[in-house]
């Protein structure tokens, strides 16, 4: 992850520097006419970028060139210097305008929330992607989902007060309609058709963008993590459930009804177990971490994690060959979103992949052999871990911005 600087300011040296981008104004020595003969002679004194003088100075050299009797006054130029208002967590930077001179420009700062079922990841993010501060809240979505989107809108005023913030992002599980800002469904947070931006909106007075945390931690991970640099990205997170995000030079599919990358509902193994969404035999429900730890159960009749599990492969013949059907069922999953998508990378994320090439290796092995025409896509582990949808909620922000 990009490295948290939590809340430093970023300031210009109020006070120590001055502009100069278009150079000293001619000042003009007045000098007051002490009688009707005396003639009154201006110094005019000219900018020189390069190597800017004071005009007092100047004035002085003409009046001593000036003949005997006459009284030059010069005027006095005081050098300002230039205000700069410093703002907490924000940094400014330097462009080169017309003739060579710097101007200075604002770096822009939003807040981004990525609402999970159990938590909250919040953070500042300017627009160099460096990420300013970052802080955790309970969603506490027992409470309702109101009470959900009021504990959005009180973090958000919180880090607001952090830093001159533009925008805000907010991503959530299940169904969105990012174009209209409604959360159409979410079984994790209990809600349907939900105005979300709207009331975000309302309540901060700042430009909101909406989004699924998936679609967003895909965006994040090709532009900032794995897939920098890369055209064709498909983010495959595998947790509790699995979803996918298809980026293709930076833009994230989301479909026509706000439901793209749903790669845990394809169907591998039909006549399957049951799956939450009510089909039977889907990727989600056989090749996820959650269906991996009840599956071990149904063997062994104990209880490990996805992360105990791999960590005894070579022990545990059971460990081993529930690894194995998960692996399988998984290279089935990509080689049907290989068909559809043609990408050139494949990203697996979420809790699963924190095995690393314990997973990968195999995964790269069986889907292989089961590739006809299609290209063999690369298979990589995510980089940002779990703050990439925090960050995807950023970058959202920043469009708008």
């Amino acid at each position: 992850m990009t490295p948290i600087i939590n809340g430093t300011p970023a300031t210009a040296a109020a006070g120590k520097r001055i502009a100069t981008a278009s150079g000293v104004k001619p000042a003009r020595a007045a000098a007051k006419a002490a009688s009707a003969t005396t003639k009154v002679q201006t110094a005019k004194v000219k900018a020189t970028p390069a190597k800017p003088v004071p005009s007092a100075k100047r004035a002085r050299a003409a009046a001593k060139a000036a003949s005997p009797g006459e009284k030059v006054q010069t005027a006095k130029v005081k050098a300002a210097p230039a205000k700069v208002k410093a703002q907490p967590a924000k940094a400014a930077g330097s462009v080169k305008a017309a003739g060579g001179a710097k101007t200075r420009v604002k770096t822009q700062t939003v807040i981004s929330i990525d609402v999970g079922g159990t938590g909250m990841k919040c953070a500042l993010v300017d627009s160099k992607h460096r990420v300013l501060h970052t802080e955790r809240h309970a969603t506490g979505r027992e409470r309702g989902f109101e009470a959900v989107v009021g504990t959005i809108i009180d973090v958000a005023k919180g880090l607001a007060k952090r830093a001159d913030v533009s925008a805000i992002g907010v991503v959530v599980p299940g169904i969105v309609d990012e174009t209209n800002g409604i959360l159409r469904f979410s079984a994790n947070l209990g809600a349907r058709d939900f105005p979300l931006r709207d009331t975000v909106t309302q309540a901060l007075g700042m430009p909101v963008a909406i989004g699924h945390d998936v679609r967003a931690g895909g965006l994040a991970e090709a532009k900032l993590g794995a897939g920098a640099g890369r055209s064709q990205v498909l983010f495959v997170p595998i947790g509790t459930g699995i979803a996918a995000a298809h980026v293709v030079n930076g833009i994230v599919a989301t479909g026509a009804h706000g439901a793209a990358g749903e790669i845990g509902h394809i169907v591998v193994r039909p006549n399957g177990p049951q799956c939450g969404c009510g089909q039977r035999g889907c990727l989600e429900s056989v090749a996820s971490a959650a269906s991996l730890q009840r599956r071990y159960t149904e063997l062994s009749g104990k209880t490990k994690t996805a992360a105990q599990v791999s960590a005894t492969l070579k022990r545990d013949k059971r460990a081993a060959q529930v690894w194995d059907e998960v692996v399988d069922a998984l290279s089935d999953g990509l080689l049907t979103g290989q068909a559809l998508y043609d990408t050139e990378l494949i990203i697996i994320g979420g809790g699963l992949a924190e095995s690393g090439e314990t997973l990968l290796g195999p995964l790269r092995e069986s889907l292989a052999k089961k590739v006809t025409f299609h290209r063999v896509p690369e298979i990589m582990k995510a980089k940002l871990g779990d703050e990439a949808g925090c960050l995807g909620a950023a970058l959202m922000a920043l469009e708008l911005t």
